[in-house]
Parts: structure tokens; C-alpha cells; sequence
């Protein structure tokens, strides 16, 4: 795969496996400093487990690069789908170039509703990295379905000898 070609996606793919090298080794490490004893697996000790497990665990006591990997990765991804919606931008012409701008202006609206949200009440829009990234997967099968509508129509009105 040429790397020079396509460096968003070799930036993803390389966020994304950053990650598993940094959770992989915290799994296996709390699995063997925790192991789970398998003879009283009633639901009442599961549930005290638990309770404990979160007692133990609580935001104070663990610092995990979770919270700043994901936010990156989901940038990452966003990134990435801009770009193939600029690209799309930059090479059709007419209504097709509108068709492809219309994810960027909902993202742009999206963005200022979760900027200004934020303003008012800190506590709202929590989880927008998840809304972000639910935009990019939305935006990908939509660019997906509208280069295959394209090339049809191209086909389509090509002249056949």
C-alpha cells in the first residue's frame, strides 16, 4: 500500500494500533493483579464484586490514556472523512459538488450546536465524540452510495460505440 498516497488513513491505521499497544498491556496487567474466583460466581457476590471492582477503580484511583486516545482516534476518523468529502469537492463538478458539500455543512451546524450547548450548560453534549464519529460513519456510507450513483449515471450517459 503506498503510504505517501493516502496519509490520513495510514495516520488511523496507526492511531488505531497505537491503541491496542497501549490498552493490551492494562488488560492483561489488571487481569493478573485481579483474578476472579471462579467458585462464587453467585449473583449476590458478582454484584458485591462489582461494587467493589468500582470502588477500587473509581476516577481517582486510575488514569487511563483512554481519555485522551479516544477523542484523537475520533478526530482522526472525522479528518480522514472530511478529506474524502474535500476530494470529492475538488474533482466533480455541478450538482455532485453540492451533493458532496452538504456533509460538511451539516457537520459545520452539527459542531456550532455542540460549541454553543457546551456554552450554556458544561454538562450536555458528554459524549460528542460519539456524535462526531456517528457523523463520520453516516457521512461514509452516504459518500459511498453517492460515488456509486455517479459512476452509474456516467456510465449511464457515456456514448457507446
Amino acid at each position: 500500500m503506498p503510504y505517501n498516497k493516502y496519509p490520513l488513513t495510514f495516520l488511523l491505521l496507526l492511531l488505531v494500533s497505537l491503541g491496542f499497544v497501549i490498552w493490551t498491556p492494562s488488560v492483561v496487567a489488571d487481569i493478573a493483579n485481579n483474578p476472579v474466583d471462579t467458585g462464587a460466581l453467585s449473583p449476590i457476590n458478582i454484584e458485591l464484586s462489582a461494587n467493589q471492582y468500582a470502588a477500587e477503580n473509581s476516577e481517582e484511583n486510575v488514569s487511563s490514556g483512554w481519555d485522551l486516545l479516544i477523542p484523537i482516534m475520533v478526530l482522526a476518523v472525522c479528518a480522514s472523512v472530511v478529506y474524502l468529502c474535500y476530494q470529492a469537492i475538488r474533482v466533480w463538478n455541478g450538482y455532485w459538488r453540492s451533493m458532496a458539500l452538504a456533509p460538511l455543512v451539516i457537520l459545520g451546524l452539527w459542531l456550532a450546536v455542540i460549541v454553543l450547548a457546551k456554552f450554556v450548560d458544561p454538562t450536555t453534549h458528554e459524549l460528542w465524540p460519539f456524535e462526531v464519529f456517528a457523523w463520520s460513519m453516516g457521512t461514509t456510507i452516504y459518500l459511498v452510495v453517492l460515488m456509486t450513483a455517479k459512476r452509474t449515471f456516467d456510465k449511464a450517459a457515456a456514448p457507446k460505440n
